[in-house]
């Protein structure tokens, strides 16, 4: 089991399904009985100049209806498989009050199966013995190991309860899809690695005595 722990805690790439449109139109060419081969010939790369001219003005206009649409939404779809994992949660929508909170790791989940507490702490040894995620404002995120610290942001996704976050690991990115969900009348934030919907890693908040 500690393998699959470690396998877990170390995987990064939270894999996310995206819908992308694209088209392309044709322009149906036609051709003029010719008095002579040259004025033919002449009539014919007027033709496809017409054509290459109609085609790029087709790209051109779908390039820019794909940038709008990224510009304007900025959201990625959660994967059939996590969405419907978390389909049987009591999920709670993220809300400004999470800024300026901290979270500690509290267990976790692999392959489907819930984490034994030996399993648990084999995985907070990875992190030096401690790992917490601190919502720093509205956007940026912190995950502070016993090693370090890795600065990273998030924003909602389009489903309205998913925390797209992502950290900047050394120059690459750590993606997880986050969500707050109450388990046993307690509030936890869970952070999925992939889009199985069968890996994950709990925290609850750190309350000030």
């Amino acid at each position: 089991m500690k393998k699959k722990v470690i396998a877990l805690v170390l995987s990064g790439m939270m894999v996310c399904s995206l819908t992308a449109c694209g088209g392309s139109g044709s322009a149906a060419e036609s051709s003029a009985p010719a008095q002579t081969e040259t004025a033919a010939a002449v009539d014919d790369e007027e033709e496809e100049a017409e054509v290459e001219e109609e085609a790029e003005v087709e790209e051109d206009v779908e390039a820019e209806e794909e940038d709008v649409t990224e510009d304007e939404t900025g959201e990625e779809e959660v994967s059939d498989d996590l969405q419907a994992f978390l389909q049987q949660l009591s999920l709670l929508a993220p809300t400004e009050d999470i800024i300026g909170t901290g979270w500690t790791f509290s267990g976790g989940m692999v392959d489907g199966a819930e984490m034994e507490q030996e399993d648990a702490d084999a995985a907070l040894e990875l992190y030096n013995g401690s790992l917490e995620i601190v919502f720093d404002d509205e956007q940026n995120i912190s995950m502070v190991q016993g090693g370090g610290t890795l600065e990273g942001v998030y924003g909602l996704m389009s489903d309205g309860y998913v925390l797209e976050i992502v950290f900047d690991n050394g120059g690459s990115e750590l993606k997880y899809a986050g969500v707050f969900a109450e388990v046993d009348g307690t509030v936890a934030l869970m952070l999925f690695p992939d889009a199985t919907g069968q890996n994950a890693m709990y925290f609850t908040q750190i309350t000030e005595e």
